[in-house]
């Protein structure tokens, strides 16, 4: 066996295994801020303790609801601002439905364009 074939059975060996249950509160994560903003984010962040994976997802989309508030108040100061705005709720659209396909698949999801205000 090669060295290349030995390192990748090493990294598989090593990945954990995400329970279905964590991944359907990931997804019910970015589902609620889909429709809800940023409260199912806020309390699944607050209550649980147990599960990583659930809470990491809860931070992230926490801390992409909280970009996304941001951005929808500084916005219309500007002209050019102005005229964006309308392709914001498109974006959170998108990066919902991004988050919630990765986290039911038990990867996680980081949203690229989000400040990092909890870490």
């Amino acid at each position: 066996m090669s060295e290349k074939q030995e390192s990748k059975i090493e990294k598989n060996a090593d990945a954990v295994t995400i329970s279905q249950q964590s991944k359907n509160g990931a997804v019910f994560v970015w589902f609620g801020a889909l429709l809800l903003g940023f409260f199912p984010s806020i309390i699944t962040y607050i209550v649980e303790k147990d599960d990583q994976y659930v809470k990491e997802q809860a931070k992230e989309s926490l801390n992409w609801m909280i970009t996304y508030i941001l951005i929808l108040i500084a916005l219309p100061i500007t002209i050019i601002g102005f005229l964006a705005l309308p392709f914001v709720p498109i974006c959170h659209l998108v990066f919902c439905i991004m988050a919630i396909m990765k986290t039911k698949k038990g990867d996680s999801f980081k949203v690229p364009f989000a400040f990092r205000f909890l870490k």
